[in-house]
Parts: C-alpha cells; sequence; structure tokens
C-alpha cells in the first residue's frame, strides 16, 4: 500500500475476477476494464442441470398461481398454424447482474427463444405471459422490452431459424434415438403380438433407459410451427416412438416395482 492509501480505497478483486484474469488476461480486460458484453456459453451438462433446477421452480411458482395447464390446451398451442409474425425480447442488463442475464438467457431458452443476437431473442409463439413471468420472477423488468413484428427482409424464414437455432444437432439427437429404441420396440410389439410375454425386470430396465434419454428433449426442442421445420425432420417420429414403447412397456415395469415394494422390510 503507498503512503497516505486509506484501505477503503484499495481496489478488491473477486473470485471470479482473478479466476477470469488467470485464464485469458484479454477477456479480463474486455469484461471489467474496457465494459464490453462478453458471450458467455454454459456447456450443455451445466446448462441442462440449471434447467432442472428451474423447471422445479416454474411448476412450483404455477402451482402456487393455480396455473397447471391441460394436457389438450398444451398440444392445440403447438398445432395452431404460425400467423408468421416473430416475437422478439431484448434487453440491456447491467454487468453487476450479469448472474440475472445468463438466468434470463436459460429461461428463454426454455421457452423456446432463438438468439439472433446476444441480447435481442425471438420465437414464431406469443410467449408474452411466460416472458412476463420469468422477466418478474428475475426483477428484470426495467431492463427488458418484448416486440411483435412482421420480417420483412432480407434474409429467408429459413435462413433466420438456421441462425437462430441449431435443428441440425437436435435432428441428430432424434436420429439416434430413433435408431437406439425403434428395434427394439419393434422387438417386443412383435412378440406380445406373438402372445408373448415381456420379463416385468426388462421392462422396467428398457423404460427407464427411455425417459433417462427422452426427458432432455422438452428443455431443447424449441417446438417451431412445421412451416419452419425441415422436410426431415424427426421430432414428431421421435416423440410418437417413445409414447408408443413407453405404453408398451409400462405394465410390466409398474409390475416389477409392485414386486419389489412387495418384498420390502415392514419398519419396526
Amino acid at each position: 500500500m503507498r503512503t497516505g492509501e486509506r484501505v477503503d480505497q484499495m481496489p478488491t478483486y473477486s473470485h471470479s475476477k482473478l479466476e477470469t484474469f488467470e485464464n485469458c488476461p484479454m477477456r479480463y480486460k474486455l469484461q471489467y476494464i474496457d465494459k464490453v458484453e462478453v458471450e458467455e456459453f454454459e456447456s450443455i451438462e451445466a446448462f441442462l442441470g440449471s434447467i432442472v433446477h428451474e423447471t422445479l421452480e416454474k411448476l412450483y411458482q404455477d402451482v402456487q398461481m393455480t396455473r397447471i395447464p391441460a394436457a389438450d390446451e398444451v398440444i392445440q398451442f403447438f398445432d395452431d398454424p404460425w400467423d408468421e409474425r416473430w416475437h422478439l425480447v431484448t434487453y440491456s442488463i447491467p454487468e453487476s447482474k450479469r448472474r440475472l442475464r445468463r438466468r434470463l438467457r436459460r429461461r428463454l431458452l426454455w421457452l423456446g427463444f432463438g438468439s439472433l443476437n446476444h441480447a435481442t431473442w425471438i420465437s414464431p409463439r406469443d410467449l408474452r405471459t411466460e416472458v412476463k413471468q420469468v422477466v418478474d420472477a428475475l426483477h428484470v423488468r426495467p431492463y427488458v422490452e418484448f416486440f411483435t413484428a412482421e420480417h420483412r427482409g432480407f434474409a429467408s424464414d429459413e435462413e433466420i431459424v438456421a441462425r437462430c437455432w441449431n435443428l441440425e444437432q437436435l435432428n441428430g439427437y432424434y436420429a439416434a434415438l430413433i435408431a437406439r429404441y425403434e428395434p427394439p420396440f419393434q422387438e417386443h410389439q412383435a412378440r406380445l403380438t406373438a402372445g408373448d410375454s415381456l420379463e416385468p425386470q426388462e421392462c422396467f430396465a428398457q423404460r427407464f433407459m427411455l425417459i433417462h434419454e427422452y426427458r432432455f428433449s422438452p428443455y431443447v426442442d424449441p417446438n417451431l410451427p412445421l412451416e419452419l421445420l425441415p422436410d426431415d425432420w424427426l421430432g414428431e417420429r421421435a416423440t410418437q416412438l417413445f409414447q408408443q414403447y413407453h405404453d408398451l412397456l409400462v405394465e410390466g415395469a409398474e409390475a416389477f416395482v409392485d414386486s419389489v415394494l412387495a418384498k420390502a422390510p415392514e419398519r419396526s
């Protein structure tokens, strides 16, 4: 400390600042000295972990507000034809609130928004009510705006979708799911049709893995209208396979659980 310098005037450095400087001095300069917005990326593991936590939080909030939509309502929402309008969320959140900015981005991804640029997110769905709930829950309303607009140029709708959503990667996920579970589904279906039975333990194990691998789908699929999906889109086929195979396995899987619970020792 220099002579005459007060302790409360000394600069302070948080652990995150020191770690940023250690990993990348240029990033430190851009983020903390030049105050340049630095795009932050999460691993798929970190993203899914955050999504699970925030999904439980949202479900709790919905129950608090007695807002539990019926299944038919949800299906009808996604079956409605697209009105060719885009709904935009823009924000300018201070660097001091960057954790809230990251949480807002995750919530927008969960709602199915795509990133047009680092501070503008778009969706073909009118999700004003859902965005309002998110903004209010995060207490960032002063920094966020919502617009509805028509796209007048210059890219095509297909190019806009390709820029904002990685549908090729998501379609690859669905293709792998179908390749893994369609053959055993057909085999088990044929066995049941021939009058054979499936072992309850086998049903339980297969249903567990099916649910485990499909459960990420609702969090990463933006549920775009059919008009905006590629001709080779596999999402609907994968969902149908999941539902049919799950229904085929459920009876045997539940029978296995019941047999295990029946053998459980009674509590003294």
